[in-house]
């Protein structure tokens, strides 16, 4: 992906601003409005559903490279609202920076920085994942924790769409 991207070079920075900042903003809304969070659960669920049961057609020892593809694609979609933003930021600067290797290598460096957190996250989050479960869950926080995430996506999304991060820069 870093490679075609890449070799898209001949965007500007603008090009692609209000486009990576609109999803963001989208991105935010789906955390912060309800009704729109339970539509995108609704639809993601059934999509992880017929996934799920495609991948049981392919035993995981048998074939486990399709088997990983597969579980890859139900966390993207399932974590798309979450590292959207970040991957699009990665992709709107390589497509800006018209360098393909440069491109690709940025990318590679992304995508292997962000496979170690998931490591640790597959290795030890049993554990911890059952403990803040289970204190999120007691204290009836979880919709209140993702709507104020999503309401910070929001409010950044709006203000990159108005320039506010070249103003502040600009005021430095």
């Amino acid at each position: 992906m870093g490679l075609l991207v890449g070799t898209l070079g001949s965007f500007s920075p603008d090009t692609l601003r209000a486009p990576a900042f609109i999803a963001i903003v989208a991105f935010g809304a789906v955390m912060a409005d309800n009704d729109l969070h339970n539509i995108y659960s609704r639809y993601a669920s059934r999509l992880s559903s017929v996934a799920t049961r495609q991948s049981t057609a392919f035993d995981s020892e048998k074939r486990p490279l399709v088997s990983a593809f597969l579980l890859g694609i139900l966390l993207g979609v399932i974590w798309l609202p979450c590292v959207g933003p970040i991957l699009g930021a990665v992709l709107v600067y390589a497509a800006t920076a018209g360098a393909t290797l440069e491109s690709g290598l940025l990318l590679f460096v992304y995508g292997a920085g962000f496979s170690v957190p998931l490591l640790g996250v597959a290795y030890g989050g049993k554990f911890a994942g059952r403990s803040i479960a289970a204190r999120l869950g007691t204290l009836g926080r979880t919709d209140v924790i993702r709507r104020l995430v999503g309401f910070v996506l929001l409010a950044t999304g709006v203000a990159l769409l108005f320039d506010v991060d070249r103003i502040l820069l600009s005021a430095l």
